[in-house]
């Protein structure tokens, strides 16, 4: 075998995953169907289409949790509007900046 056609030997395993960031995905799991039951299996904001993505409104890199009071469930339409316009997804309580408490919103519906 020559010198160019060796194989790349690598130290660290491509798609590996940190324990922290796989205890967080199952933590995530786990509430995905408690969050869908809360939410009758519907979007949040639009109350037609159904759950498809478990968002959180303050994001992991800003201290987020997987608590309820973090997570709504969303279709993937409406989720697209919170991020693409966090003006009016902040003054919805959508989205919740660094120092704001992760309080649960009513139930109802959300205009964008």
């Amino acid at each position: 075998m020559s010198r160019n056609s060796a194989p790349i030997r690598r130290k660290v395993r491509m798609n590996a995953q940190s324990a922290k960031a796989g205890a967080f995905k199952d933590e995530l799991d786990a509430m995905r169907v408690i969050v869908e039951v809360r939410e009758g299996y519907r979007c949040r904001v639009c109350r037609v289409n159904p759950v498809e993505v478990i968002h959180h409104r303050k994001r992991r890199s800003q201290g987020g949790t997987n608590g309820l009071g973090n997570l709504l469930g969303l279709c993937n339409f409406c989720h697209e509007e919170c991020h693409q316009n966090p003006r009016a997804a902040y003054e919805q309580g959508l989205l919740l900046r660094r120092d704001e408490p992760e309080v649960a919103l009513e139930q109802g519906r959300y205009d964008g």
